[in-house]
């Protein structure tokens, strides 16, 4: 189970990261909008948002966040 404590940002990354073989050092963490965090790869500029303590990636969409499956979300990040 991914999971994340108040005082670090990275965790929800690290996490998600781990399971999906990304490199956490690739990214940059760009703030909170509610229970969502957002990371900015620093190669494609795209974004990765994750979701609540289970590190749930999530699309955003005309305003919204919508769940999407992992492989979306590395997909998406890496293009």
């Amino acid at each position: 189970m991914r999971t994340q404590t108040a005082t670090n940002v990275w965790a929800r990354l690290e996490a998600f990261a781990n399971d999906m073989r990304l490199d956490c050092g690739d990214f940059m963490y760009m703030g909170e909008h509610g229970d969502v965090s957002a990371y900015k790869h620093s190669g494609t500029r795209r974004y990765l948002h994750l979701k609540g303590p289970e590190a749930e990636p999530m699309a955003w969409i005309d305003g919204e966040f919508y769940p999407i499956t992992d492989d979306e979300a590395v997909a998406h990040v890496l293009a």
